[in-house]
């Protein structure tokens, strides 16, 4: 095998076995069939739960591809690595907070401190391609739109 297949090979192991695995255990502490979060009381803009398995299925492939891109191009440094770490941990610590530990309020906390990491992620990034962003755009947005309904769901409950 050529070093530069190897390369590639390496690289997309690389960047896809992290974000499937945050993805995996995000999704094990995700539990919108619960008791509790079916007895919410819920805005009527809030989307049916097939949405969010598809958005964050998307959101993730957007993360794979943007850490494949880094790697490949030889431009991930330190404080994009832990921001990236750091903002799949909060991803974590959201669904822990929200669906298992019931707590709105420190979900709604979560969600800011994601956006702030989103924030320092799309700097960082923003520096070294604009094609970063482009492909993670969708990000940004979902958080905003999650935080909404976040809101929404501790001021009606």
């Amino acid at each position: 095998m050529k070093s530069a297949t190897k390369t590639l090979i390496i690289n997309l192991v690389i960047a896809v076995m992290p974000v499937l695995i945050v993805g995996l255990v995000g999704r094990l502490l995700t539990d919108t069939n619960s008791t509790w979060f079916v007895a919410l009381n819920k805005p009527t803009e809030f989307p049916p739960n097939v949405v969010f398995s598809i958005m964050w299925s998307v959101i993730y492939l957007c993360f794979a591809a943007v850490l494949f891109l880094l790697l490949q191009r030889k431009q991930m440094d330190l404080f994009t690595l832990v921001t990236l770490l750091l903002t799949g941990i909060f991803q974590w610590a959201w669904s822990l907070v929200y669906f298992r530990l019931h707590s709105l309020l420190l979900g709604l906390v979560m969600l800011v401190v994601l956006a702030a990491l989103a924030a320092a992620l799309f700097l960082a990034l923003g520096k070294k391609d604009k094609l970063y962003l482009y492909i993670l755009a969708i990000y940004p947005m979902w958080l905003t739109l999650a935080t909404f309904l976040n809101l929404a769901l501790w001021t009606i409950n």
